[in-house]
């Protein structure tokens, strides 16, 4: 049985919400990945530009989810 839509909609507006962020590796939001990405061989990268994006995104994203 699915649960009352009011109950899904922060997931299935989530789901909906997927950001592409082109030319990025995990851990683009750490300012540290680069030195751990060398340090065990991993393709991981900081990116400064595509961290301010997200950040700006997840909080506009917030905002739309949780206004009263």
């Amino acid at each position: 049985r699915r649960p009352p839509r009011s109950t899904l909609f922060p997931y299935t507006t989530l789901f909906r919400s997927f950001v592409n962020y082109p030319d990025t590796k995990h851990g683009f939001t750490n300012p540290d990945a680069d030195s751990y990405g060398k340090r065990f061989n991993l393709p991981l990268e900081y990116n400064k530009r595509a961290d301010e994006l997200s950040w700006q995104a997840m909080q506009e994203f917030f905002e739309e989810i949780f206004e009263d």
